[in-house]
């Protein structure tokens, strides 16, 4: 295929990795999982999943469009909006996780989310006394509220 001189090749970059990933089963909520991992498939991915309709419930197939993760590492997507997953129902998903010694595999039930990893670092808390969480992007991209979120 000839490329198209009228689209940036960062552009043309990200249109293949969308071409891509349709032929997966897109989206991914976990960028483990997904065929092909760069920079394109990660933002043409982050793209499908801030697309999706936001659930009021936690649960199985109902995760937050705008959290995905790679690794260790959560991605948030600023909503610019308050967001059903934000509630306490959200919140005491998470926690009964937690609680039930689940934690490393509830983004399976229930999506990576900002509960998660903040409960992942309180089980970890209750055996190592250091733990860390590192939240950093760009300006205006949601990290004070993610930070109050977590605490």
């Amino acid at each position: 295929m000839t490329p198209d001189p009228h689209v940036s090749p960062s552009q043309q970059k990200l249109n293949d990795a969308l071409e891509q990933l349709k032929h997966g089963k897109p989206p991914y909520p976990n960028m483990d999982e997904m065929p092909i991992l760069n920079e394109g498939a990660v933002l043409a991915n982050l793209d499908m999943l801030y697309k999706q309709e936001q659930h009021d419930e936690p649960g199985q197939k109902n995760i937050s469009p705008i959290y995905a993760q790679v690794g260790p590492i959560l991605i948030a997507l600023n909503p610019f909006k308050k967001l059903a997953c934000f509630d306490s129902k959200w919140q005491d998903a998470f926690r009964q996780e937690g609680r039930a010694g689940r934690i490393k595999t509830a983004w399976q039930r229930l999506g990576p989310h900002c509960y998660g990893t903040i409960e992942e670092v309180y089980q970890a808390l209750q055996k190592h006394r250091k733990q860390s969480v590192v939240i950093c992007g760009e300006s205006g991209a949601g990290k004070t509220y993610t930070n109050k979120l977590m605490l």
